[in-house]
């Protein structure tokens, strides 16, 4: 601070920023810098040691609103402040309350209905509680009333919370980490205390999903504007650049942002699904990037996904008469095209359960049955004839593995290939690690830090035999002949360099 504090004069300490006096060998030091050594030095001393405090901050109950949750109570001249008795729970909100504009007051004191009652005590008239509470107040604890919803006489039965609780896993955004959850949890804890649960944590993990992000336009004037509004300007991808307001013509700024009905950057869901049907849709949402990620809305991404979804219907439609009877056995001898496909599947079924049960990354999910359908659709591939058991087998791994991302095709395409049941019945698939297995893997052979030839060993082989099959190669025992091999670094299932001079 610039000015000097007299303790004679002051009224209070002194709690913001500054250089700190009279404070023995503390003086002239920033007080906040030097704050840890303080504590460190009181501890030393023994007249104190350092704590952390937490405050959870009062959320307002006074709301002037008619949404919420009413406050049930009820005021009487003669009786004061009178709970609602519980046989008159819960308060219902009035159909007759008059809605104001902004300098109006709280609607709910507009309803006759509502305000007057009968005192439930000495049974004169008396009046309502017209605030209500903040929806925070429902949401801090409205999974418990989940484990039993119909219970007319309760909150919720103690052993059916008991089963279902704490939650398993929990996903919501970033921004209610500071208060929903935070709220959640003092519930829980006091609901406990009650004596009504024998759990002080709600969710067992937490999953944060990150947000979805599009071009908002401001105006100065105006303020935010829908895209519809900006005039001019130069399109970049999917963002108006350089446009002005429609209405008072002055420059319009554009930023990337969360989608907002505010910010009036909000995409019509009607319109996608019309166009594009409900597992499109679904499949650009999830297909983009990883859950946990912001993402940017683009219509592209939205094209995409509706080719990936057409290219899966007509190959499983053209696959209806190729394809093997349901139930029929894997054949004991498939051709090499027939035996990659099938690793190449149960190999996605692996790939696609760890990105999921490891952070929900449905995007890999999608990713991976994208590469098998272009092994199988290939022309390498489709020179081969495919084997009928190992295409149905494809087919309905792919399926299955997608149907929580496109449900509405997938149970259509597997009702197709002639199964009665519905495919959530079916079961999540389960990898064959033998099949999954890579028989052979290449590994390039350096000499002198350049390739010089390429070898096939099994991916377990160890360091000892790949050094000696990568020397016994014709081409690598030509080229070392008769020099003298300085140096050998093998990386089993990657490379073999050796080093010689001469």
């Amino acid at each position: 601070a610039d000015k000097t504090l007299d303790p004679k004069t002051m009224e209070e300490a002194y709690v913001d920023t500054g250089t700190m006096a009279n404070s023995g060998s503390f003086t002239g030091r920033n007080n906040r810098e030097a704050m840890s050594d303080i504590i460190k030095w009181l501890g030393e001393k023994g007249y104190g040691e350092g704590t952390i405090n937490f405050r959870l901050r009062d959320w307002l109950l006074s709301r002037q609103r008619y949404w919420g949750a009413p406050i049930p109570v009820i005021y009487c001249d003669t009786c004061g402040t009178v709970p609602v008795p519980e046989k008159d729970l819960p308060v219902k909100l009035p159909t007759d309350a008059k809605f104001k504009d902004s300098s109006g007051g709280n609607p709910l004191a507009s309803s006759e209905s509502y305000v007057n009652c009968i005192c439930p005590k000495c049974g004169k008239p008396a009046k309502r509680e017209t605030d209500t509470m903040d929806t925070f107040v429902d949401s801090s604890w409205y999974f418990l009333r989940y484990c039993d919803a119909r219970n007319d006489g309760a909150v919720f039965d103690p052993e059916k919370a008991k089963y279902w609780m704490p939650v398993d896993q929990y996903i919501g955004g970033i921004e209610h980490a500071t208060m929903h959850l935070i709220y959640a949890r003092f519930f829980t804890m006091v609901i406990h205390d009650l004596g009504l649960i024998d759990f002080e944590e709600p969710f067992t993990r937490l999953f944060c999903q990150g947000m979805v992000c599009k071009t908002a336009y401001y105006c100065e004037d105006c303020k935010w504007l829908p895209e519809d509004k900006v005039v001019g300007g130069t399109r970049k991808g999917d963002a108006v650049v350089g446009g002005t307001c429609a209405t008072c013509g002055k420059p319009v700024r554009h930023e990337m942002t969360k989608i907002s009905k505010s910010k009036l950057n909000i995409v019509d869901p009607d319109k996608m699904l019309d166009q594009y049907g409900a597992d499109a849709v679904r499949l650009n949402m999830l297909s983009d990037t990883p859950p946990d990620r912001m993402q940017i809305w683009s219509n592209d991404g939205l094209n995409g996904a509706w080719r990936l979804v057409n290219r899966l219907w007509s190959l499983v439609i053209e696959s209806l008469e190729k394809v093997a009877p349901i139930g029929e056995d894997m054949p004991s001898q498939i051709d090499s095209r027939n035996k990659e496909l099938r690793r190449r599947v149960h190999q996605c079924i692996g790939s696609v359960t760890d990105a999921i049960e490891g952070g929900f990354h449905f995007n890999t999910a999608i990713a991976r049955c994208n590469e098998v359908l272009n092994f199988l659709k290939g022309k390498d591939f489709q020179r081969k004839v495919v084997n009928p058991v190992v295409l149905r087998e494809t087919l309905e791994t792919v399926l299955r593995i997608l149907s929580p991302i496109v449900p509405h095709m997938a149970e259509e395409l597997w009702q197709k290939l002639g199964h009665a049941e519905s495919i959530f019945l079916a079961g999540w698939p389960e990898a064959d690690q033998a099949v999954a297995r890579v028989e052979k893997v290449e590994i390039p052979v350096q000499v002198n830090g350049k390739v010089r030839a390429r070898i096939e060993v099994a991916p377990e082989t160890t360091a000892e035999v790949l050094e000696a099959v990568a020397k016994s190669n014709e081409t690598i025992a030509a080229l070392i002949a008769g020099k003298e091999i300085a140096k050998v670094i093998v990386v089993p299932g990657r490379l073999v360099n050796i080093a010689v001079k001469g």
